[in-house]
């Protein structure tokens, strides 16, 4: 049914940018840093699995996936192992972007030199 996969594809989108800015957005790195200060308070190895939550985008992605199936029709565990994948999928597809993009400044910088 196409309503199902359009419904699917708006949950990966949805479900992967919450968990991009959760762990990557400038604009929450006070509110990250806080969580994590806050946490370590309490005790140090939950102030530790916080930081790992907050810094890693297939953990947040997984419980990310399960929060935000509570709007989807889709199981919770099946949403955190989707959302975590495509997460992980899309930071990886990233940082290719961005390392092409350094090594082809690197190689206009050393032409430029010549």
């Amino acid at each position: 049914n196409s309503m199902e996969i359009i419904t699917l594809l708006l949950f990966i989108l949805i479900g992967t940018g919450i968990t991009n800015l959760v762990v990557n957005a400038t604009i929450l790195d006070s509110l990250r840093d806080f969580m994590i200060l806050k946490s370590e308070e309490l005790d140090e190895t939950f102030g530790e699995l916080i930081e790992s939550l907050l810094s890693c985008m297939m953990c947040a992605g997984f419980w990310l996936g399960a929060l935000v199936s509570i709007f989807f029709p889709i199981n919770f565990l099946a949403a955190g192992i989707i959302i975590s994948l495509t997460s992980h999928f899309y930071s990886v597809l990233i940082g290719g972007f961005e390392s092409f993009d350094n090594l082809s400044e690197a190689v206009i910088v050393e032409n430029a030199e010549e």
